[in-house]
């Protein structure tokens, strides 16, 4: 079992961070998020569950419905942040607890140095605070029946107080915070795809920013993300037409030994073409091999992707192939036994991702599709993915097989996969 330092803690994100020597670095808006979309107002003294998160997306709105800077809607956002990671004390006790003030001042600068407000005026300042003791009042009247002023201070208009499920109030919180603090100029994106029941999961990361999407065809993965630098997608890119087509998928096998079942058979471009009641067949008569039943569920989706290739050559430098299963096992250094299907698979398949890029964890685990579009699984892939375009970025990518051939088509057929950093 592994322990951490006991004057550590481990956020959502899996930072390991001291609270009192805290760093901008070390600060995610992810953990924020999903802390205060859990962390309750009034130390749970409420008729029902009412989150920070909640209190903090609607001190936010006031300031955008008072016409109010950006920075003081995203201060209003961040006023309460430092609880993700010291918790909240009511005002009583706070007040009695030497040096907890010193602390909580301290925690909350860090946060606002990290989001570009450690400049803050104290006419902002005091904007916020009016809002906040103005959203406190009606929330304490609406939860409690208590007045805490005298007379109710100026809400630009009624805000909701009930409850909500907190995968909401996250992506709420999320979208806001983006909203007011958007990618930096020159931000390179990178996107991962993989196919699911809804058509195409897609990861997009932006330099830290995470953008999780369901499209429901190719062209619609591709036109949403025109910007995009790189495209890596779990799909066949390269279809063989006869034997002597090499194709990827025996290399892959080798490397991974107790998950070689995960890497499907490629069908041929002839039975990706046939009637679908005789692809296999066609794939047997073409390359001596039939079809078993997961090759032929993904034929609708190969076909999809390789009209789209043919049809756009002009998008072919940006678009190449893996598989997720290949770069799990490439960038831990084994492969990941535990099936994806499994709590405890996705987990690990996480933990793998988090020291590589920490923002991906709750983009796709609150991305809150249904199964029937997208199981976590499938986000989980096209994350993983994502962070192997990114790391591309900086160091070129391995290629299996080390020479790649081309199809008939011109479409290279290989599978990209990024090496552990040693």
């Amino acid at each position: 079992m592994t322990y951490y330092p006991s004057h550590c803690i481990m956020t959502y994100s899996r930072v390991l961070m001291d609270p009192l020597d805290a760093r901008p670095d070390q600060i995610l808006i992810e953990d924020i998020a999903h802390s205060l979309s859990l962390m309750t107002r009034a130390n749970g003294h409420c008729r029902q569950f009412y989150s920070v998160a909640q209190h903090s997306i609607n001190c936010a709105l006031e300031a955008r419905n008072l016409g109010l800077s950006p920075r003081v809607q995203l201060a209003c956002l961040l006023h309460d942040a430092a609880e993700a990671y010291i918790a909240d004390i009511p005002r009583p006790v706070k007040h009695r607890l030497s040096g907890f003030a010193e602390i909580e001042e301290y925690v909350q600068a860090v946060i606002f140095q990290r989001f570009g407000l450690d400049d803050m005026t104290e006419n902002e300042w005091e904007a916020v605070a009016r809002i906040d003791d103005a959203l406190l009042h009606a929330e304490f009247h609406a939860l409690m029946g208590i007045p805490i002023f005298e007379t109710a201070p100026y809400l630009s208009q009624a805000y909701d107080f009930g409850p909500q499920d907190m995968d909401s109030v996250y992506r709420a919180f999320i979208r806001v915070f983006r909203e007011l603090v958007p990618p930096p100029a020159g931000a390179r994106k990178v996107v991962g795809a993989d196919g699911c029941k809804g058509g195409w999961a897609a990861v997009a990361l932006t330099g830290d920013r995470v953008d999780v999407h369901v499209f429901p065809t190719v062209s619609d993965l591709f036109a949403a993300h025109a910007d995009a630098e790189l495209f890596i997608i779990d799909m066949p890119i390269g279809l063989p037409e006869s034997p002597e087509d090499m194709r990827p998928e025996k290399a892959a096998r080798r490397l991974l030994s107790g998950k070689a079942s995960s890497i499907f058979n490629c069908p041929c471009r002839q039975a990706v073409y046939a009637d679908q009641k005789e692809a296999s067949a066609v794939n047997k008569a073409v390359l001596g091999k039939a079809l078993p039943a997961q090759s032929l569920g993904l034929i609708p989706k190969i076909r999809e992707l390789d009209e789209y290739l043919t049809a756009h050559p002009d998008i072919r430098p940006r678009v190449l192939e893996s598989h997720p299963e290949l770069c799990f096992a490439m960038l831990s250094g084994s492969p990941v036994l535990e099936s994806k299907h499994t709590s405890e698979g996705q987990q690990k398949r996480l933990d793998i991702l988090s020291p590589l890029c920490p923002t991906v964890r709750g983009a796709v685990e609150h991305a809150g599709f249904p199964k029937s579009t997208a199981a976590l699984d499938d986000l989980i892939d096209a994350a993983c993915l994502a962070v192997v375009a990114h790391l591309s970025l900086e160091r070129p990518l391995k290629t299996l097989p080390e020479r790649p051939q081309k199809d008939a088509r011109g479409l290279t057929m290989q599978m990209v996969y990024a090496e552990k950093i040693k």
